[in-house]
């Protein structure tokens, strides 16, 4: 009860990212089925650099990223599970809710559109011909996106210090729902994506960057890791979970790496708080997609421990 306003916040957003983990931690298990591995990585995840220093910041970001790993752990579970869940579907009107919630606090989840039709699509096809479960996903993401818009109105009735747009009425609501203030001041003139301004040369010159912060986050050996346990999929021949996993990455951060790209002529290598301060707070869900591959190269070194172990026994019985 010490604490002030700024410190409660603060501890709010400490804890949502806290909540990611937890929730990494039971889809990684999920996938990889070994509690070692998942165990694991939760702590990698949990104390890399840049999600810990997310964690600190009261943004909008943790928050987005316990809503779009709730949303994951739904769909996996769902997908997992395909016999028990598939015949009543409620949990994919619960994470469409979910997921109306996320795109409410940060619109850039709508990103994450084609990893959630990936993993409908490999579950059960025939629900994109299911109007009546169609329409009742469509009407609850509906709600969950303006559920948290309708307290804008109160709250900005109330006169507060700080009144973004002054939302007392439906004009005022509209230009807070579309983001209207973010297009005038844009160059392209709209708040979204405008296909129009993306350009190959500097897309692809920004692959390298992203895959730099995804090693400042890491550290050179658990990214390291995380190419061992993409190559440690591929050869199981675990192709649904690589691909969710690297559509994922895709979708959370290395879109909006290539189309909005830094600056990096204004900005060094060694001021890093900066760069994470700016963009590269929108990649922070993709550090969760990451810490799967990671997960996975870990139950790599496990099966080659395993070996070893197999290999010394049946040389020490061999010799006995």
């Amino acid at each position: 009860h010490d604490l002030s306003f700024a410190g409660k916040l603060n501890l709010l957003y400490i804890v949502l990212h806290a909540g990611a983990v937890v929730f990494f931690f039971i889809c990684s298990y999920m996938l990889t089925t070994r509690l070692l591995s998942s165990l694991f990585a939760s702590f990698i995840l949990a104390f890399g650099a840049v999600f810990w220093f997310q964690s600190l910041i009261a943004e909008v970001f943790p928050l987005n990223t316990i809503l779009i790993s709730i949303v994951i752990f739904l769909l996996l579970v769902w997908k997992c599970n395909r016999k028990k869940y598939q015949k009543d579907n409620k949990l994919l009107l619960l994470s469409a809710f979910i997921y109306g919630l996320a795109v409410s606090n940060q619109q850039a989840s709508l990103l994450l559109i084609p990893l959630i039709l990936f993993v409908i699509f490999k579950g059960d096809r025939k629900i994109f011909l299911d109007v009546r479960l169609l329409l009742g996903g469509a009407i609850l993401f509906c709600l969950g996106f303006i559920l948290p818009y309708m307290y804008v109105p109160i709250a900005a009735g109330r006169d507060p210090y700080l009144n973004w747009e002054n939302a007392t009425n439906l004009n005022g609501l509209y230009r807070v729902i579309t983001r209207r203030v973010y297009a005038e001041v844009s160059q392209t003139g709209a708040a979204y994506v405008t296909f129009n301004q993306l350009s190959i040369d500097k897309a692809s010159a920004q692959i390298i960057p992203f895959i730099k912060y995804l090693m400042n986050n890491f550290g050179l050996f658990y990214f390291s890791l995380g190419i061992l346990g993409l190559f440690y999929l591929i050869k199981r021949k675990e192709t649904f979970i690589w691909q969710f996993i690297l559509l994922g990455i895709f979708c959370t951060g290395l879109f909006f790496a290539v189309y909005a790209p830094i600056n990096w002529q204004a900005t060094e290598w060694d001021d890093f708080n900066i760069v994470i301060m700016s963009h590269q707070r929108f990649y922070t869900v993709s550090l969760f997609f990451y810490s799967f591959l990671i997960a996975f190269g870990i139950n790599m070194l496990l099966d080659q421990l395993k070996k070893f172990k197999k290999t010394v026994l049946a040389g020490t019985l061999a010799i006995l």
